[in-house]
């Protein structure tokens, strides 16, 4: 994975429409379908339903099976799951990524993909899980302009001293 060869990416899955500039590196698409085997079937070790027909999941077995390799993993998983994933792995290290509720409402603005509704229900979202911070190890402010800093501060996390 580039500058941390030794950590395994685990894509999520959504039941989004791919946006134009998004490819399989990003996500993984799946139809409602297979989303609702997956969480049945107790495929999807962390998942989010939203309002709007949309639903996100890490899926369990890509992650194990890096594990069962004694590798790292990293996994970026939907705001509000990681009580989830921590009841799967209690090992995990949660770092929060979090952006100001301005910026992030300009950034969704910008995309052009989401309605009104669509945008406030992710904005309650995201207040939500900032009243829950104090269940990750490690929260950083993702400021617009501030990207080098986040990558630093998130690159001490992938690599403690």
């Amino acid at each position: 994975m580039g500058l941390y060869p030794e950590l395994v990416f685990c894509h999520r899955v959504t039941t989004r429409p791919r946006r134009e500039a998004e490819s399989d590196a990003d996500y993984r698409f799946i139809t409602a379908e297979e989303f609702q085997r997956l969480e049945k079937s107790n495929g999807l070790a962390a998942w989010r339903h939203f309002e709007f027909g949309m639903s996100y999941g890490l899926p369990r077995e890509p992650v194990e099976a890096a594990l069962q390799k004694n590798c790292s993993v990293l996994c970026l998983i939907d705001l509000g799951t990681i009580e989830e994933a921590k009841s799967c792995w209690p090992q995990a290290i949660g770092v929060l990524l979090y952006a100001p509720l301005e910026q992030l409402e300009r950034r969704l603005k910008a995309r052009h993909s989401h309605s009104e509704a669509q945008i406030r229900e992710r904005l309650e979202n995201a207040e939500r899980v900032w009243e829950k911070r104090h269940l990750y190890d490690r929260v950083i402010l993702n400021r617009d302009g501030q990207w080098e800093q986040t990558l630093q501060e998130l690159s001490q996390v992938l690599s403690p001293a």
